[in-house]
Order: structure tokens, then C-alpha cells, then sequence
């Protein structure tokens, strides 16, 4: 079983954001994260709390 820190899927939801909302490639996150560092992609990310708001959403929605 893995454990991730709550660092890490901050870092994980900037760039799940640049990738599909912000439409960039993988390049392109990777240089963004080169010139711009971690925590500013990091902080592109939604609230840890509210992106499990909405993984509970769609799993109770797929239940009915």
C-alpha cells in the first residue's frame, strides 16, 4: 500500500490542472515546473479537502 503526502498531491492536482484544464504537455508542464518550481505549480491545485468533496461527488453519483 502506498502513502502520499499532502505535498505531494498538492504537486499532483497543479499538474493534473496544467495537463487537462490548462491544455499543456507534458514538455511543457516539465518546463514550467524547471523555471518556475514546485510550489507554484503546486499552488494551481484545488484545495486537498474540496478535490475529495468531489471525488465523493461522483462516486455517490455513480452509485444511483
Amino acid at each position: 500500500r502506498r502513502y502520499y503526502r499532502p505535498a505531494d498531491m498538492q504537486l499532483l492536482g497543479g499538474i493534473k490542472k496544467l495537463l487537462h484544464d490548462d491544455g499543456l504537455t507534458i514538455k511543457g508542464a516539465q518546463k514550467l515546473l524547471r523555471e518556475h518550481g514546485v510550489k507554484h505549480v503546486a499552488a494551481l491545485s484545488q484545495p486537498l479537502d474540496e478535490a475529495l468533496r468531489d471525488e465523493e461527488d461522483i462516486v455517490a453519483e455513480a452509485a444511483f
